[in-house]
């Protein structure tokens, strides 16, 4: 599909297929991103620095403390089971960036939240964005400024207490870029736990076969060659519902002949994640992570098979798409093997409510039994007090 959108031309990618033969295959010349007036700015490159330099096995080490925490707060609080994900998703990354522990209180996390659902949704939401040489107009000019203005003005309010405006700025803005997703796909699988419980038991049990039925010990990243389902639960979880429904465009560099079609350089192509993640599937609307299992679909392990979706690919693909997939199997294999969830209310699985306020959806959180506690607090107290939150 083609779109004109003020100054640029849209091509917009429907297919798991196409988007693996443009975005990956040829990311020669579609790896740059166009400039975006009011969600662009700096920010990658020190992503990069923090996350790529930064040793991938310690990654594992945080999820595996900071999930210790995550257990914890479940425990001490069930029904605050959604603001527990937002402080797992902060925590991991605020270690990363500032070498120190998570100590915020859930009111500031709360505003996090706030500042963190306005940095995606701001890209491509302003019609400066499809006509950027507007930016160049004087300031007094500029009438949609005062919007923007006063949304940095909130930012700013949130971010203050750090040392100096610079690294005040370039340290959150770390932290909000990735702290969203995983948030997402942490209520993504909470529904599911709802929707689909019979699948959740069948990861329980492959859990419970790894790690004893009885409480023995917590999954490890260790675990993983032998958890194959609940890596494919947790790809599921990031096809059935896209965290990211339009992924932010790429910029093509040269002209592409591609299967009969001419694309111009200056093309922008956008990932339209929702149907690329249902075309071609075999029961797309159901959550069946059987479908990563059969025909050995990318492999078993949780590092195949999910960049391409969730995040982008190529050379621009998400810098911390390594790091997210061991926090997300780390905290989900553990609240699976540990706790129970069940609908407190109606709930609709189409309808997830990300940024809204509160809870997004009802639900009743338990712990398995006495042994899980006993274990849980066990592991608490070996780690002494959590490093990460």
């Amino acid at each position: 599909m083609t779109l004109s959108m003020g100054t640029k031309t849209w091509v917009l990618l429907n297919n798991s297929r196409v988007v693996h033969e443009i975005i990956s295959k040829r990311a020669g010349i579609t790896h740059e991103r166009p400039y975006f007036p009011i969600a662009g700015g700096l920010g990658r490159r020190l992503l990069h620095q923090l996350i790529m330099r930064s040793d991938s096995r310690n990654h594992g080490q945080l999820a595996e403390a900071a999930s210790l925490g995550l257990l914890q707060a479940y425990m001490d609080e069930p029904r605050a089971w959604h603001t527990h994900h937002s402080r797992y998703a902060v925590a991991i990354m605020h270690r990363i960036v500032t070498n120190t522990p998570l100590q915020w209180t859930t009111a500031e996390l709360e505003d996090l939240r706030q500042v963190t659902s306005t940095f995606p949704t701001s890209i491509n939401s302003s019609f400066v964005e499809f006509f950027p040489q507007l930016s160049r107009l004087l300031k007094k000019l500029q009438f949609w400024r005062s919007l923007w203005e006063d949304m940095g003005t909130f930012h700013y309010n949130v971010f203050k207490h750090w040392w100096a405006e610079q690294a005040m700025y370039l340290t959150m803005l770390a932290i909000v870029a990735r702290a969203d997703n995983p948030l997402m796909a942490m209520n993504t699988w909470t529904m599911a736990c709802l929707a689909y419980p019979a699948v959740m038991q069948q990861a329980r049990e492959e859990l419970s076969c790894v790690c004893g039925s009885n409480a023995h010990r917590l999954p490890t990243l260790d675990d993983l060659p032998r958890l194959p389902y609940m890596c494919a639960v947790v790809k599921e979880v990031l096809r059935w519902r896209p965290i990211v429904p339009l992924v932010p465009q790429r910029v093509l560099v040269e002209d592409l002949e591609f299967e009969g079609y001419r694309f111009p350089a200056g093309t922008e192509f956008l990932i339209n994640s929702i149907p690329v993640c249902s075309n071609g599937y075999e029961r797309p609307t159901e959550f069946w992570p059987e479908r990563w299992l059969e025909n050995n679909v990318s492999g078993g392990g949780i590092e195949q098979g999910l960049w391409q979706f969730t995040f982008c690919g190529g050379r621009r693909s998400c810098v911390g798409y390594r790091l997210a997939q061991k926090e997300l199997v780390m905290a989900l294999s553990r609240l699976l093997y540990c706790f129970d969830y069940s609908p407190a209310g109606a709930i609709d699985d189409e309808k997830l409510g990300h940024f809204g306020p509160g809870e997004p959806f009802p639900v009743k959180v338990t712990i398995r039994s006495p042994a899980h506690e006993c274990l849980v607090r066990r592991e608490v107290k070996k780690g002494g007090k959590n490093p990460i939150v």
